[in-house]
């Protein structure tokens, strides 16, 4: 647990292991990602990227202190609450 680091709250198995084509994750509710963020028509400060940069070098020492390798870090997975 991280307080930038998004929470896996559950994680739904199939029911049938011979058919298994989905597996489900629940994550915390979040309302919006950075690539939603910046297309919209909503100001950016410098104050507001910094916090952004600095949250999200956080998060990336937080994975990388345990072991957790994200393959696909894009705008579109930072996920961003409305505070």
């Amino acid at each position: 647990r991280h307080p930038h680091v998004v929470e896996l709250l559950d994680v739904i198995p199939p029911p049938d292991l011979e058919g298994f084509v989905d597996l489900y994750l629940v994550f915390e509710f979040v309302d919006t990602d950075l690539y939603k963020l910046t297309v919209s028509p909503q100001h950016l400060s410098n104050a507001h990227i910094e916090v952004f940069l600095y949250r999200m070098l956080l998060a990336l020492k937080f994975l990388q202190a345990s072991h957790v390798i994200h393959r696909d870090i894009k705008p579109a997975n930072i996920l961003i609450n409305e505070d």
